[in-house]
């Protein structure tokens, strides 16, 4: 009899769960065949990464960096690089930020080919 009514508590805080989960809006909702729209529960429900909006973050700063790099001219701004990476640890990192790299240099040769 305990048995039973073991199950019976476990298919209950199941069912509850499951209320929960649909009524909070992780459900995803199809219609069958015979036209009747079923709910059911997501398994998995993270916060989506923000791959896009990290992806777009780097190529507005490369293109900040290029820019940068084609209004001072290459050896201007590895002169200020070389200042930067004197100074304190804030100005440092900024220096290993701002550093020139192959996409960077590309950029500001493309920025360059439609300025002239």
């Amino acid at each position: 009899m305990s048995f039973s009514t073991t199950d019976f508590d476990q298919r209950l805080r199941r069912i509850a769960k499951d209320h929960d989960r649909l009524s909070t809006g992780r459900s995803r909702h199809k219609i069958g065949k015979d036209g009747l729209i079923v709910s059911r529960r997501k398994w998995f429900s993270m916060p989506r990464f923000p791959l896009k909006s990290l992806l777009l973050l780097a190529v507005g700063f490369i293109v900040f960096k290029a820019v940068v790099v084609h209004r001072l001219g290459t050896a201007a701004y590895e002169e200020r690089l070389a200042n930067l990476n004197t100074e304190n640890t804030v100005d440092q990192v900024g220096g290993f930020l701002m550093q020139l790299d192959p996409a960077t240099l590309w950029v500001a040769q493309q920025i360059a080919s439609f300025a002239a």
